[in-house]
């Protein structure tokens, strides 16, 4: 009996905290609520974004319209298209743009003011038109250039009515310093303008009742009129606010979605009667839904099986799904099974070079690095059989634990870019570095035998009357000559030793060394093998002048190379063929 007595005064003790909890508990119930509206709302958004722009990645391989912007003659069919998107499928309100490379509009579906932003290239956003807000995708459209691009607008409204179902109240209402030119099917409640909006005259009026400014600068959810009101902001992907989502549900109906009430163990013993019909009802409705997804995830492969890009679906250790461009690049293997009985992860292809993309990358896998740098441009090297290829790298997340990743091939783009950044460092005679390289590097190695305590040396080197050859054999003769020494020196020191072509028969080497007579000891016999070399193209022996200065601490790049040049000098004056360190002296 004293047991049943301390079970009933805890349990009166509980309700007695319960009670006085009461609107602590209320709170909680609140904030699930509004962390799961947000998060409904978040997840819409980014499928929106990204089904947006697939489907404008897809129209973009319409030949006509790169026809179109370069002033051909063909008709457009885009309004036809975006009748049939309507008709058939669950996008709904799809207009397209076409811009020429300037971004001005050439062709659109929907007339409006011009838009005040556009999206980066290949990646979804919210925007603002004269008619509402839109998500919008804009992709370049690609001949042996861009020729144009494509943005494709889809309606913002569905996310307003998928809410709807969850017995949430909603409207959007648009920021206040971007609503002057906004005119269609808009309200205006406190200078802000409501758009996109598919709201009852009661959630209306319960705004035109409430002061929607205090209500969009909160922290804190709103009761009013048994109701819980909050906003949801919609930022751009320039991380401005250009509106809000606001939303409001009965409070009886968040506590009902989260409390067991009393009542239902009344009710338990329908569970038995009901469970039967219960679960062919449920049956019925998910295999309808299920057909409804297959349909659509029909409809969304066929567009990514069109593409030239390479596009995977991945839970970021295994792929799900890869489309027929995948399988062009990857021609061992006909199907995801069939890949997936040798490989799990695109990753396995990854070439491990410095500057690209690895499986493991910053202690994080490669998916994980890539969404964290969305705003980076990412590049992997693919390596298949005889193949390889550059690739850029974009993902976004489909949902919790799935991403849709692209790969763009840019090899040609890539390896242009390389080359332009090697022209800028290597003399294309000597394939030494150049005069601008050694600018920039040199200093970097005065910090470096700061830090490591070595010595470091500057060696200029001169070839004794070169003009002379260049008159009696010609530049030619001259330049083969020049390459020869060039390669002879290379041979001679480190990889770690830069060597600079700084002038037409000069030449410079930067070393960091712990034994400065070692490294004399080298450029002694470096001159003695060019005195004794015999060089093919021309008669005689052809010899060198070295000059040497040693780093001090505080001298300049430009103080400690006018040394070396002193040095060069001295050796010139002093009958050439022969070394001269600025703390002494040693001859041929």
């Amino acid at each position: 009996m004293k047991r049943y007595s301390i079970l009933f005064v805890l349990f009166a003790i509980f309700l007695l905290i319960t009670y006085i909890n009461i609107e602590e508990i209320e709170s909680i119930l609140i904030k699930k609520f509004i962390h799961q509206t947000d998060q409904k709302i978040a997840n819409e958004i980014q499928l929106k974004k990204t089904t947006t722009l697939a489907l404008a990645i897809a129209t973009a391989q319409d030949k006509r319209l790169q026809e179109y912007l370069q002033k051909k003659r063909q008709n457009l069919s885009l309004l036809d298209l975006s009748y049939m998107l309507r008709r058939y499928t669950r996008f709904k309100n799809i207009h397209f743009t076409l811009l020429d490379p300037q971004s001005n509009i050439v062709y659109a579906t929907k007339s409006c003011q011009k838009l005040l932003h556009l999206p980066a290239p290949y990646q979804g956003d919210i925007i603002r038109d004269c008619y509402g807000l839109h998500f919008a995708a804009l992709v370049p459209l690609k001949g042996d250039r861009v020729v144009g691009y494509l943005e494709v607008l889809s309606q913002f409204n569905s996310i307003v009515k998928d809410l709807k179902g969850f017995g949430i109240d909603a409207a959007v209402v648009l920021n206040k310093k971007l609503s002057a030119d906004t005119k269609e099917l808009s309200l205006s409640i406190d200078g802000y303008k409501i758009v996109n909006q598919n709201s009852t005259q009661m959630f209306l009026k319960l705004l035109y009742n409430f002061p929607l400014e205090q209500l969009l600068t909160s922290s804190k959810p709103f009761s009013i009129a048994g109701k819980i009101l909050y906003r949801y902001p919609l930022y751009d992907h320039q991380g401005e606010i250009i509106g809000w989502v606001v939303y409001a549900k009965n409070r009886d109906l968040i506590y009902a979605n989260f409390i067991n009430r009393a009542v239902l163990v009344r009710l338990a013993f329908l569970v038995l009667l009901f469970a039967a019909a219960l679960f062919v009802v449920i049956y019925l409705v998910e295999q309808a839904k299920a057909k409804e997804q297959q349909k659509q995830l029909r409809y969304l492969y066929n567009i990514l099986d069109n593409l030239e890009e390479i596009v995977i679906i991945t839970n970021g250790k295994k792929m799900e799904y890869a489309n027929r461009a995948f399988f062009r690049y990857f021609d061992g293997f006909t199907n995801i099974d069939d890949f997936l009985l040798y490989h799990s992860c695109i990753c396995d292809f990854f070439a491990e070079e410095k500057g690209f993309l690895t499986a493991k990358i910053e202690n994080k896998s490669w998916i994980e690095y890539v969404l964290e740098h969305k705003n980076r441009n990412i590049y992997v090297k693919l390596v298949y059989k005889d193949k390889e290829a550059i690739f850029q790298v974009k993902a976004n997340k489909i949902n919790t634990d799935e991403y849709v990743v692209i790969f763009i091939n840019v090899t040609q783009e890539y390896q242009k870019e390389q080359e332009l950044r090697t022209m800028a460092t290597i003399d294309p005679l000597t394939k030494l570095y150049n005069r601008y390289y050694f600018e920039k590097i040199a200093k970097k190695k005065m910090e470096e035998a700061l830090l490591t305590g070595s010595f470091l040396l500057f060696a200029m080197i001169d070839i004794d009357h070169f003009k002379a050859i260049n008159d009696t054999y010609g530049h030619r003769v001259g330049d083969e000559v020049l390459k020869e020494v060039a390669a002879t020196i290379r041979k001679r020191f480190r990889q770690s030793d830069p060597i600079f072509r700084i002038g037409g028969e000069e030449f410079l080497i930067i070393l960091q060394t712990s034994s400065i007579e070692r490294v004399l000891q080298l450029l002694e016999e470096l001159r003695e093998e060019i005195a004794s070399k015999d060089f093919a193209m021309i008669p005689k022996h052809i010899t060198i002048s070295i000059g040497v200065a040693m780093y001090q601490e505080g001298d300049s790049v430009q103080y400690l190379y006018e040394k070396a040049d002193k040095a060069l000098y001295q050796a010139k004056k002093e009958g050439r063929n022969r070394l001269i360190f600025t703390g002494g002296e040693r001859n041929g």
